[in-house]
């Protein structure tokens, strides 16, 4: 063998052997707790991160909810979405449907009028979808629980978590911090009407008996192969790659590339794409909202949250639709604009005062008399 080349042979050995110990060192140095109820430190986080979503759940899970990590525990449709509220006497009570963006602006509108009770139902950066689901689930449910004291219902939709409409699980929205529960995908069939696909999986205890049978663990994730467009095979599953704090560190580089990539389809500088299986289907979604909550006796109102860099993005989509049909709405884009990030915090929320304008924007709102759509009569 020539001279260089085994040079080069002993440079690439001597590499390769120094990138192993680099990775066990890391492996040894930064572990996880095996008690998902305990945080790991910031430099294990950072080097867990990339582990596939599939060993992430598996951790999260635990053996039962009581030993499971606090996310994995939340945002369930089934659990969450049917549980009695009472109302309190001399108060209106109203029921938020969204995330934590909305929940925020319940509590800020809650401290400016001590006459409103609020009650909430959310998910982890739930998107639209989510929301809906528990919505029909709720409507679907009152009879039964003979309980519904909320005379307004408001639904929140949050910019940043309108691509979700794609998805039907926190697990492959978010990569680094996979929030298991699930939720319907709905899509629009020939005549404009709206279709749901039901999630395999309802709750954790799914997910552990699903992930223990390999049947019906191909099952699940070939239903979300077909329904599902953040999932990716590479991303979600658990393998001999997990092992290697290397891989997971490129693992997580393709996450975020192909996380960014799929979110800036959904929504640009230009305002949401022209997907079918985005405007469409939202719009579809809030006018189904109203009309579902009038039909029950309630006053529907849509709260648009613009975060990120969404500018007026979910305005212009959905105003004029909602408008049209007579739908009480209130927007973020004038009161809290996303170009100024004084209205912003660390974590991308409203700020405590951004968020007590908004309220007071929504108090104003529900203090004029309802919009009535076209032939529909306000209850």
């Amino acid at each position: 063998m020539p001279a260089h080349r085994r040079a080069v042979l002993q440079v690439v050995a001597w590499t390769l052997l120094f990138a192993a110990l680099i990775d066990v060192a890391i492996n040894l140095a930064f572990r996880v707790p095996a008690d998902p109820r305990q945080k790991p430190g910031t430099l294990a986080n950072y080097f867990e991160y990339g582990r596939s979503v599939e060993a992430k759940l598996r951790r999260s899970l635990g053996p039962d909810d009581e030993r499971a990590a606090d996310i994995a525990v939340a945002g369930w449709i089934d659990r969450d979405c049917t549980r009695a509220v009472k109302g309190e006497p001399g108060r209106t009570t109203i029921a938020f449907y969204g995330m934590s963006f909305s929940n925020q602006v319940g509590d800020a509108l809650a401290e400016l009028d001590p006459s409103v009770h609020t009650v909430y139902f959310a998910g982890p950066s739930a998107p639209p979808n989510h929301s809906m689901g528990c919505f029909h689930l709720r409507q679907a449910k009152a009879g039964d629980a003979g309980d519904d004291p909320a005379s307004v219902q408001v639904l929140g939709v949050l910019a940043s978590s309108v691509k979700g409409l794609l998805s039907m699980t926190g697990a492959t929205t978010g990569f680094e911090g996979p929030a298991p529960f699930t939720y319907p995908r709905y899509r629009l069939d020939d005549q404009g009407r709206l279709q749901a696909t039901q999630p395999l999986v309802r709750s954790t205890a799914d997910w552990r008996e699903v992930m223990a049978d390999p049947q019906r663990w191909g099952a699940f994730k070939q239903q979300l192969a077909q329904h599902d467009r953040f999932y990716d095979p590479l991303l979600f599953d658990a393998g001999v790659g997990d092992r290697s704090a290397i891989v997971r560190m490129l693992r997580r580089a393709w996450a975020q590339h192909s996380s960014r990539d799929l979110a800036d389809s959904v929504l640009g500088p230009d305002g949401f794409s022209a997907d079918p299986e985005i405007g469409p289907v939202l719009q579809a979604l809030v006018l189904d909202f109203a009309q579902r909550s009038r039909a029950a006796g309630k006053r529907p109102v849509v709260l648009l949250l613009h975060d990120g860099q969404s500018g007026d993005a979910l305005h212009r989509l959905l105003s004029p639709v909602l408008t049209a049909h007579g739908v009480d709405h209130v927007s973020t884009h004038e009161v809290a604009p996303t170009s100024d990030r004084a209205n912003f915090i660390g974590d991308g929320h409203f700020t405590p005062l951004a968020n007590l304008r908004i309220a007071a924007e929504l108090r104003k709102q529900l203090a004029r008399a309802p919009t009535t759509a076209p032939g529909v009569t306000s209850k």
